[in-house]
């Protein structure tokens, strides 16, 4: 789990690959958690890689990510991040 908020945290700032590195761990340590593969899925969607971002959307959502307040919060922060480097996170195009 510290793996994951360590990515999250990156993800947040900004620091992709340093997100990319300890969510990568995080998921070989521990292949069934969903939230490092909801990160991943994340980085995609900010480096504009829409189809690397629906295949990590869809194994979080397979291993149980089901959206919740904490999720809420760091689409939030995606969508900061996003309108700082000009473009709009957008969850509805990960269903």
């Amino acid at each position: 789990m510290a793996l994951t908020n360590i990515g999250a945290c990156h993800l947040i700032l900004g620091q992709l690959n340093e997100s990319e590195i300890a969510s990568t761990e995080a998921i070989r340590r521990d292949p069934l958690a969903p939230l490092p593969h909801f990160n991943l899925a994340m980085l995609h969607h900010a480096k504009n890689q829409p189809e690397d971002r629906d295949a990590y959307f869809r194994r979080a959502q397979q291993l149980g990510y089901r959206g919740s307040l904490s999720d809420a919060l760091a689409m939030h922060a995606m969508n900061a991040y996003a309108t700082v480097e000009g473009r709009q996170a957008k969850p509805d195009t990960l269903d």
